[in-house]
């Protein structure tokens, strides 16, 4: 039941976003709050359906908050800057590259053995399939 009132809240917060005049205000806090509401709710779900393998979704959840870090920075970065606009690049380009790192590891780890206690992916993960 409690998922339907989020639903609610994204389909809010969404259509308020394409509605309202675009700004750098309104894009960080409109935007990034859908970004932290991904967050909290991937950290809800995970306490609440207790998955085998804990570790992938930590990643995951890693790989948001940079997301959601670069977008503040960059967002905050755009309002200083005025009608000269952000420079490029800037460093919410190091958060942004960060997010992809630690989504591909919570990838490798959601495809590997739950009880392998190793930290470095199976050989198999990287061959290919024939």
């Amino acid at each position: 039941m409690a998922w339907k009132i989020w639903l609610g809240v994204a389909i809010t917060l969404t259509t308020i976003y394409f509605v309202v005049e675009k700004s750098a205000t309104s894009k960080l806090v409109l935007y990034n709050g859908l970004g932290l509401m991904s967050i909290v709710l991937l950290l809800v779900g995970v306490k609440i359906n207790k998955p085998d393998t804990l570790k992938p979704w930590l990643w995951f959840a890693g790989g948001l908050t940079s997301f959601l870090t670069a977008d503040v920075i960059y967002y905050v970065i755009e309002l200083r800057a005025g009608e000269a606009g952000p420079p490029f690049p800037n460093v919410a380009d190091a958060f942004y590259l960060g997010m992809y790192p630690l989504m591909i590891v919570g990838l490798i780890k959601l495809g590997s053995d739950p009880n392998d206690t190793d930290d470095v992916p199976d050989q198999d993960a990287f061959e290919p399939i024939e």
